[in-house]
């Protein structure tokens, strides 16, 4: 995970899993990035259609305003049953906003 070019080193990654209406979206796990940008996260669910992972990852923008980027996991990441295989989601680089 790289940020304006760059490796996003030591930056909390958090998997979400997106719900509709009333319910708030689930957090499945969280890890950190390596000094290289790269990182690891698995997670599972319990739901009758097909989850809607995502990714948020934190930082501080500017004199400690917290900005947040939003990574949607692809679907073909997506497995369902007990193991999943990894998915390599390779290099990208992450625009962060303010946090709402």
């Amino acid at each position: 995970m790289t940020w304006r070019g760059e490796p996003l080193a030591n930056h909390k990654v958090n998997l979400y899993e997106r719900d509709y209406g009333f319910d708030l979206d689930d957090r499945l796990n969280r890890t950190s990035t390596d000094r290289k940008g790269r990182f690891e996260i698995s997670g599972f669910e319990f739901e009758f259609f097909p989850i809607e992972p995502y990714l948020l990852v934190f930082t501080e923008c500017v004199r400690e305003i917290t900005c947040v980027a939003e990574i949607d996991v692809p679907p073909e990441a997506v497995v369902r049953g007990p193991v999943a295989p990894i998915f390599d989601m390779g290099t990208f680089d992450v625009f962060f906003r303010e946090r709402e």
